[in-house]
């Protein structure tokens, strides 16, 4: 059965951003030959063999590597990250301090820009959860416990940090960065809560000195795994890329330092995005070859069906823009072939490595299956 002409058309492999791996790919040389599809799929009951699949040699398994599995800490960097849970000497009296192999629990979680962003981040909502997605494990945001960067002070009370967790998606928490200023550098914006009041925090801190086998799970039963986020539509105002940031008290700066133990990627705005998603509920094309310039999509469609009829539409989700303000994401699902979307790899040097760079749509909580492509 011949191929439609828009799929032999495309010069890029599309996949499926799960939580683990999952791909159809569309090899390409000269032309464009269909090869298998093959679902790695894994429910978040299965999320604790992500591990092991991370390290499964995909080219075995699909012919050449479509799509890396999407990021969760290993075991192995669970451990290390807990390494830099050492005691501070300001906050402790001397005698927990000599006991070096004591750790704290962290205070605060928050979420954190990962890349710049042209004005001011602005999130919606956001939810955080303890462990992974299927725990169902919400970390409570009484308005005490909210913890963020500020807001622009001409904003008041219309956009503090609360305003992120008041359950509405029509108000919003806006960081306090101007374009006229340069807008949010990477870290300058944050938004969390405090944890130290939790069951989770209060069983970890008073286990701290017990033996492994013990303390480690009460640890790991802290680590956020799951994020459910609403930032703002415009390209001005979001990030594709957050940091996930655990905090101690500092007191000699009257503040808290914050650790970055996960960096996720491929966000969209103007839709609740959750991490890890749901299967096939995000989807994007990536490039299989090395460019010589910075990869650019004038117009990308999905569809529903192999003869595409009928058209799939979402919020955008890149691997970043080089320039989010004449070269968004979204700029490539606008109907018009006078704007593109320009890949943010190669800043230092011109092109894009093979599967650097990405583009493609989430379409929130509720999953599709893309037939056809156009681009």
């Amino acid at each position: 059965t011949a191929l439609p002409l828009a799929t032999m058309m495309l010069l890029a492999c599309l996949a499926a951003l799960v939580p683990v791996a999952a791909g159809l790919n569309l090899s390409s040389a000269d032309g464009l030959n269909a090869s298998t599809i093959l679902d790695l799929n894994s429910s978040d009951q299965r999320v604790r063999n992500l591990s092991t699949l991370q390290k499964t040699n995909l080219t075995a398994l699909v012919g050449r590597p479509v799509l890396k599995p999407w990021e969760l800490p290993s075991s192995r960097e669970r451990r290390e990250r807990r390494k830099m849970r050492k005691l501070q000497a300001t906050q402790f009296s001397q005698e927990d301090v000599d006991a070096a192999a004591i750790e704290i629990p962290p205070y605060k979680i928050v979420v954190s820009n990962e890349e710049e962003v042209p004005d001011a981040w602005v999130i919606h909502e956001i939810e955080l959860y303890f462990g992974h997605c299927h725990e169902k494990r919400k970390i409570p945001t009484w308005y005490s416990l909210i913890y963020d960067s500020g807001t622009r002070r001409e904003n008041g009370l219309e956009t503090e940090g609360w305003r992120g967790f008041d359950g509405s998606t029509d108000t919003n928490w806006t960081a306090n960065c101007k374009a006229s200023l340069g807008g949010c550098k990477k870290y300058d914006a944050f938004l969390g809560v405090d944890v130290s009041d939790t069951d989770e925090w209060i069983a970890a801190f008073e286990n701290r000195n017990a033996h492994w086998n013990i303390s480690d799970p009460l640890f790991e039963a802290m680590e956020v795994h799951c994020i459910r986020i609403f930032q703002d539509n415009g390209p001005f105002f979001k990030v594709n890329k957050i940091a996930i940031r655990e905090g101690w008290p500092d007191e000699e700066n009257n503040n808290y330092t914050l650790k970055t133990v996960e960096v996720i990627e491929g966000l969209s705005g103007g839709v609740w995005a959750r991490r890890p998603n749901f299967e096939r509920s995000t989807w994007r094309i990536v490039n299989l070859s090395p460019t010589e310039h910075r990869w650019a999509v004038t117009e990308l469609k999905f569809y529903s069906d192999i003869l595409c009829s009928f058209i799939l539409t979402g919020n955008s989700i890149s691997s970043g823009n080089f320039d989010a303000v004449t070269q968004p994401d979204n700029a490539a699902f606008d109907d018009s072939l006078t704007t593109n979307w320009r890949a943010s790899c190669g800043r230092n040097t011109y092109g894009c490595e093979s599967e650097e760079a990405y583009l493609g749509l989430d379409f929130g909580d509720i999953p599709q299956n893309v037939q056809c492509v156009k681009l």
